[in-house]
């Protein structure tokens, strides 16, 4: 979750299609292309990334975890390719108050929407996926400890990951 966060809401809140005449926030209303890449684009970007979490929860019982509980090790490479995904929303058209420091490599609207949706899809189904079998590899006289620490690691990755958005978000602009 603290990967999610790191970018999604707190710089994605900031894009705008590539086809706005904006060039610092916020994002026109109106743009010739139409409403989607003027005052629904950042809205479409919600709902894409929402499908891409309600599919990727629904998906999370298939496949080859679908019957054991995951390796460690594999939720750490997941974990490190979704960060390699979520550093991709920082080189999309990103349209902040001041200036914008990286480059845009990726000058498509189709980039961000597909970075989104695969980001909210591998959230789904990672989180999915641990909260499923986590239970399953305790010891039954610890099980009931779970909720608790699944809590709190839930809290500390979003704190995390808003701190981690904050600081990139000042980073990465002008001043």
């Amino acid at each position: 979750l603290g990967v999610t966060m790191s970018t999604h809401p707190g710089i994605s809140s900031f894009m705008c299609s590539v086809k706005n005449p904006a060039h610092v926030s916020p994002c026109a209303s109106r743009a010739s292309a139409g409403r989607l890449a003027g005052d629904l684009f950042v809205p479409l970007l919600y709902v894409v990334f929402t499908v891409g979490d309600y599919l990727g929860r629904a998906m999370s019982g298939m496949g080859p975890w679908g019957n054991g509980a995951p390796k460690p090790l594999s939720i750490l490479t997941y974990s490190i390719i979704r960060s390699a995904i979520a550093a991709g929303i920082l080189f999309c058209h990103v349209v902040t108050p001041s200036s914008w420091l990286l480059s845009n490599y990726l000058s498509s609207d189709y980039a961000p929407l597909t970075i989104l949706f695969v980001l909210g899809w591998t959230q789904g189904h990672l989180i999915s996926t641990i909260c499923m079998h986590a239970p399953s590899t305790l010891l039954p006289n610890q099980s009931s400890r779970y909720g608790p620490v699944t809590s709190f690691a839930i809290s500390v990755g979003c704190f995390i990951g808003s701190f981690v958005s904050l600081s990139l978000a000042s980073q990465f602009q002008s001043h």
